[in-house]
């Protein structure tokens, strides 16, 4: 089924919004526009924003856009993007007329305004005016081309819901042909360029509309343009199988066994994949480590093979790690390596978290050479995917800087530290999707014995939990003896002292967390009382057998932890010469 565009508008936000003010606000001289421009994009979005749930109001806003836009002429881009929503909102509300009505007037006025726009451009450029008057009329244009193109895929929408299939057909087509236009060059990702899925989405639903006149050979072409798209490009995965089954059952159906077998493999992927993704997280790991395997021979004969192998790479390098088998790890990491230079495997997210995967193995397994070598290639990866202000960059640099670290080389590891440390601090201390960035900045701050920057993180931690005080799966009383001992670690007495106080009221205030604070507290007495810091050991004591006499009265203490706290209470009686 083809998905009807009624999210078209939001794609068009950046440029209907700030680009589209930009325009008009240079070219209103009087009050009067520019209010009926702020007041145009308001209905704009008015309507946008109601048409799921209240197309009635939709409607009326859109009308209201339209009164509005006419003010700025019959061939402004403004006016056919206007018609267009309207044709949107009468759509929704099952008026299918009036939105072929509108949908015909937001086409001929954007056929108008890319045609004045055209002119204008070239005039400009003849007279020699100007060079920002030029660049006004060329984003103009492009304005009014794409959003001709949105208009066309809408109003195929709409005849494809009335069964007017020869008429979608020929939407289909004119939009394809705009989009394909202004999409020149192999630097634009599907998933990332709005246009760039339109321009996929008008191919399926080209390929459905023939499919459903009986013109098979065209609908054929029509999918296979639209996985030639696909597998140049990071398609959203939704959309690509939507592609691939449609056009497997198209081939099965005209006997097309032979076209259809790379489609077959590439299914068999997705079901191994997911059968073998089940099992691991049951955590079955032999038989998903068998299905990811079945997987990746399938994903050798997939149509999508450029797309799928990094992915099968990537689950085989996980079911690996997982069972601790790291020298089939590194093998399979290898192999990906060596893909991306020898069949041009994209450099993408799959590979960056083998890259992951591999980098914090190489550090737990103290191999810092191998280690910097991954970091650098990440880092390059991840500065230009998502840029040096990122959460994945910090988890680069903290990395980076214990890899730094493991060859010795103290300054480049401080430098990454106080980089990690400065990008999280100022951009994501009270976010919780920063917390492994953060974690792993506090190991590396605690290698570089910078045990306050290390705290800062931890703490941070214990505020995450705070909002989630009441789940008895909370880590709260786990985070809170990290700050201790991290201190401890650093015999940085007074703040050790402070750290159990501030636990003993966390679970004083949280009394749910009281069971799951015992083991901690009976870690915190062993390690204060190993350098004989029995005030700091004594709140925790008191704490601990308050929980035992209460809350932990009808079940005893594991053995171990039983002998632990028993041994360090007898020597707490002893210093302080009564009971607890």
């Amino acid at each position: 089924m083809l998905i009807i565009r009624y999210e078209r508008t939001k794609y068009l936000k950046p440029l209907a919004g700030s680009l589209i003010a930009v325009l008009c606000l240079s070219s209103c001289s009087t009050f009067d526009r520019e209010y009926r421009l702020r007041f145009w994009e308001k209905c704009r979005l008015s309507a946008e924003q109601s048409l799921r749930k209240n197309p009635k109001k939709a409607r009326s806003m859109a009308e209201e856009a339209v009164y509005q836009a006419q003010g700025f002429g019959n061939d402004d881009f403004r006016l056919g993007i206007s018609y267009c929503d309207l044709g949107d909102a009468e759509k929704a509300n099952k008026k299918y007329a009036r939105a072929d009505e509108a949908y015909k007037k937001s086409v001929a006025v954007l056929e108008a305004a890319i045609k004045v726009d055209a002119d204008q451009q070239k005039k400009s450029l003849n007279a020699g005016a100007n060079g920002k008057d030029a660049a006004m009329y060329q984003l103009q244009y492009k304005l009014s081309s794409e959003n001709l193109a949105n208009t066309l895929a809408q109003e195929a929408d709409l005849y494809t819901l009335q069964e007017r299939n020869q008429d979608a057909a020929n939407c289909y087509e004119k939009a394809v042909i705009i989009y394909s236009s202004m999409l020149t060059g192999t630097i634009w990702h599907v998933d990332d360029s709005p246009m760039g899925q339109e321009l996929v989405q008008c191919e399926l639903g080209l390929a459905q509309a023939y499919t459903a006149l009986k013109n098979f050979e065209q609908a054929c072409a029509a999918y296979k343009k639209a996985l030639e798209l696909t597998v140049s490009t990071n398609c959203p995965e939704f959309l690509l199988r939507e592609i691939r089954d449609d056009y497997l059952k198209l081939l099965v159906q005209l006997g097309k066994n032979r076209e259809a077998q790379q489609l077959i493999a590439d299914a068999q992927y997705s079901e191994l994949t997911l059968e073998g993704s089940k099992a691991m997280y049951a955590n079955d790991y032999p038989k998903a480590e068998a299905l990811f395997k079945q997987a990746y021979l399938a994903a050798q004969q997939s149509i999508f093979s450029q797309r799928r192998l990094m992915r099968s790479l990537c689950n085989l390098q996980m079911i690996y790690l997982r069972q601790k088998k790291y020298a089939e790890a590194e093998q399979t990491f290898n192999l990906a390596e060596s893909m991306v230079r020898t069949r041009g495997l994209r450099y993408d997210r799959d590979y960056d978290v083998m890259l992951n995967g591999q980098l914090e193995d190489y550090i737990q397994t103290k191999r810092g050479e191998l280690a910097l070598k991954a970091s650098i290639q990440q880092s390059q990866f991840r500065l230009m995917r998502f840029g040096p202000s990122s959460v994945q960059f910090a988890e680069n640099l903290a990395l980076r800087g214990q890899a730094e670290f493991l060859c010795h080389n103290i300054q480049a590891a401080e430098k990454a530290a106080q980089q990690a440390y400065k990008l999280l601090v100022e951009h994501y201390l009270n976010n919780r999707r920063a917390k492994l960035a953060m974690d792993n900045t506090a190991d590396l701050m605690v290698l570089l014995q910078h045990p306050d920057q290390a705290a800062t993180f931890i703490k941070q931690f214990v505020q995450f939990d705070l909002r989630n005080a009441d789940d008895p799966n909370s880590q709260l009383a786990g985070h809170q003896t990290n700050v201790f001992m991290i201190y401890w670690r650093f015999r940085d007495k007074e703040k050790c002292l402070q750290a159990v106080k501030d636990l003993i009221v966390l679970i004083d205030k949280y009394p749910e967390q009281r069971v799951n604070a015992m083991p901690y507290l009976i870690l915190i007495q062993s390690c204060a009382l190993g350098y004989d810091w029995f005030d700091v050991a004594e709140p925790a004591t008191v704490a601990g057998q308050a929980i035992l006499h209460k809350e932990l009265a009808s079940r005893p203490l594991e053995s171990t932890n039983a002998m632990n706290w028993n041994k360090d209470l007898a020597k707490m009686q002893a210093h302080f010469g009564h009971a607890f």
